[in-house]
């Protein structure tokens, strides 16, 4: 059963994929993007003192023009990242912050995201506080700059701890997105769950 989440305020995007991007994650990102033929990966180093990085979402707006998004950990906390290439040269940041509502020592990562045109994108994720349940959040960059994280309101038969994530966005235009994923119901079972701006 599909269970609308709510809505989050998503100023742009939507997806143009043209180009192809390999994700390697071990011991570090390697990424590669030609088709038809995938050439030899080449590495991406998490920012200083990260390990343990992944890569799990894609959106390019031309060839060799793509951001990725994943996370990575620093003493134990997860951070979210993201990979931007321009002209076919990759630069990993780390432009994305919880909400400071949430405390300290909280873990966030990128699972998803989606590109109407270079840095305008919206990309979703998760974030999760120490002795406390994990939320789900969209986020939107615009002409370059990430937003504030987006947490979104869980249906009222969440359970207590509902571990809910997202693993994909679409957008057609502008503030029209869709997110999908998961999360645990007060009735022990899962629920797939949408959500738009």
């Amino acid at each position: 059963m599909l269970k609308r989440l709510g809505r989050w305020s998503a100023a742009t995007s939507a997806v143009l994929t043209i180009a192809v991007l390999l994700l390697l994650t071990v011991p570090t990102l390697a990424l590669a993007a030609t088709t038809p033929a995938w050439p030899t990966a080449g590495e991406l180093q998490v920012p200083a003192g990260g390990s343990s990085p992944s890569l799990l979402g894609v959106s390019c707006t031309s060839a060799h023009n793509c951001q990725a998004v994943g996370g990575y950990f620093v003493a134990g906390v997860g951070h979210a990242l993201l990979a931007t290439e321009t002209n076919g040269s990759w630069t990993p940041t780390s432009p994305i912050s919880p909400p400071s509502s949430a405390g300290s020592g909280v873990s966030l990562d990128l699972d998803a995201i989606t590109c109407l045109s270079a840095e305008n994108c919206v990309a979703v994720g998760s974030y999760s506080i120490p002795s406390a349940d994990s939320y789900v959040f969209a986020v939107t960059e615009t002409d370059g700059t990430w937003g504030s994280v987006n947490t979104i309101t869980l249906p009222d038969n969440a359970a207590a701890q509902a571990l809910p994530e997202l693993a994909s966005v679409a957008c057609t235009s502008p503030g029209n997105c869709v997110a999908v994923g998961s999360y645990d119901n007060s009735d022990s079972t899962s629920d797939p769950p949408t959500a738009t701006p």
